[in-house]
């Protein structure tokens, strides 16, 4: 890569992995270097914390190999020059004129006249899009209702958790640990190493949140409000990495033991079990009105429990479809808003797998509705305060997301927000979590992405 020794030096050529190198927030970050803003500045203009920005200053510097903003400033000064337009239209005229030789004069011509044609094509394109004017956000094709992504140092798993709390916002890493991502300053921590990465790990209990240990043998818990771990204690269970699933409330945390076929009730204050229900093949499990719900995956059910007698009062058959005997309907997640239970099941493998979304009535545990949504579902639904769900979304083909919201007073989907926070077509944005915080809604993406969507248009 090209090494600028001082601000004033000009590059002597240009190697054109250089736009492709820096993101599109990057390549926003830097115009706004090299227009002088400090990075205080560049974070209002943008709309990011100031650790953020100071996160990609780095990452800019270290694609560029500058020492400076000077340096990086004065690169993106000559890259969008008139001369290094001019310098990478003429690379691509030699390299379109000497890929593919003419066999004959007249076909040597053509290629010229292509090539003319081709070059006045990339001089136009070249001069519109790498203008230092005009910033990438005033040209995505987003609409003003889906806000600027904001990238994160660590993106979320492909089936993610994610938490917001009054301070925080909670969620899973691949492999990596829960993080906690502090919404006043913005600045991202790890509070715990190296959880299941396939499981959902996280479920709040006042102020506490609790994740699985690193083995999957016990719960940790962490203050809301500093990240700090607070209490710790193990599980009665058979041996380490068995599924299991949380809900907790100030005193009492509940534990669906798949291998085992059984919930548990444990004591917060001694961490001893003083409860147990038996259930088949349990899966996921949550709190809500005055309930247990936890999926009953070998018979296509949810089975509503009493937390203070830990006895199963109902089992609520789940009309679901079947697209092959292996898994039968893949029951996936359970959700709750105020007054429903919502469970997300997939049939199939792939771009061909058929998601199917549940909702069952909190007060007569009947079926109210079924949706249905070919491709790729996101592994966490959030409620706002009408009581309406809204889901992540990739359709079969598309590389872009869709946010998808449901509503409760009709039980239709009243819409689809397209989700391509200023991607290009070959760009995927795979949404993995989904958080409602009063009139917006919070969507992260596995590719280290967040961003917020106005509830309403």
């Amino acid at each position: 890569m090209i090494r600028q020794q001082s601000p004033t030096n000009r590059p002597t050529h240009y190697k054109s992995r250089y736009k492709h190198d820096l993101s599109p927030r990057e390549r926003e970050v830097l115009t706004l270097i090299a227009k002088g803003r400090t990075n205080g500045e560049i974070a209002n203009s943008l709309g990011l914390a100031f650790e953020t920005v100071k996160w990609h200053v780095s990452g800019i510097l270290g694609k560029l190999q500058v020492d400076s903003r000077e340096e990086a400033a004065a690169y993106w000064r000559h890259y969008n020059s008139a001369g290094g337009r001019l310098t990478r239209g003429l690379h691509a005229l030699i390299g379109l004129l000497t890929g593919k030789p003419a066999a004959i004069a007249g076909g040597a011509l053509a290629a010229t006249a292509a090539g003319a044609i081709a070059l006045a094509a990339i001089w136009m394109g070249l001069s519109r899009e790498d203008s230092d004017l005009p910033l990438i956000a005033e040209e995505s094709p987003v609409p003003a209702r889906v806000g600027n992504p904001v990238a994160l140092a660590a993106a979320p798993s492909e089936a993610s958790d994610v938490l917001l709390s009054p301070s925080s916002i909670w969620y899973q890493r691949q492999g990596e640990g829960v993080w906690r991502l502090d919404r006043a300053t913005g600045s991202l921590t790890r509070v715990m190493a190296a959880p299941a990465a396939w499981q959902f790990p996280i479920t709040s209990g006042g102020a506490v949140v609790w994740a699985m240990n690193a083995n999957r043998t016990g719960a940790v818990g962490f203050d809301e409000a500093t990240g700090a771990e607070v209490r710790a204690f193990r599980f009665t269970l058979p041996g380490p990495f068995v599924e299991t699933w949380m809900a907790a409330t100030e005193t009492k945390l509940y534990v669906a033991i798949r291998h085992t076929n059984h919930v548990e009730r444990y004591d917060i204050a001694t961490g001893k079990a003083d409860g147990t229900v038996e259930v088949e093949l349990p899966k996921d499990l949550i709190l809500a009105g005055g309930s247990l719900w936890t999926l009953v995956s070998r018979e296509d059910a949810i089975d509503r429990i009493d937390p203070e007698t830990m006895q199963v009062v109902a089992r609520i058959p789940l009309p679901l479809k079947k697209l092959h005997n292996f898994c039968g309907s893949c029951l996936q997640q359970v959700f709750a808003s105020e007054d429903s239970i919502w469970a997300l099941s997939a049939a199939g493998e792939g771009t061909g797998t058929l998601y199917q979304v549940t909702r069952i009535d909190v007060a007569t545990n009947e079926v109210l509705a079924v949706h249905e949504f070919e491709g790729r579902a996101g592994y966490t639904m959030a409620f706002d305060v009408l009581g309406d769900a809204w889901l992540g979304h990739r359709a079969p083909g598309s590389p872009h997301g869709d946010l998808v919201h449901i509503s409760a007073a009709t039980n239709e989907i009243v819409e689809r927000i397209p989700l391509p926070m200023g991607k290009t077509m070959l760009e995927t944005v795979t949404p993995v979590g989904v958080a409602v915080d009063g009139d917006d809604v919070w969507v992260f993406t596995a590719e280290g992405e967040m961003v917020s969507v106005r509830r309403t248009p």
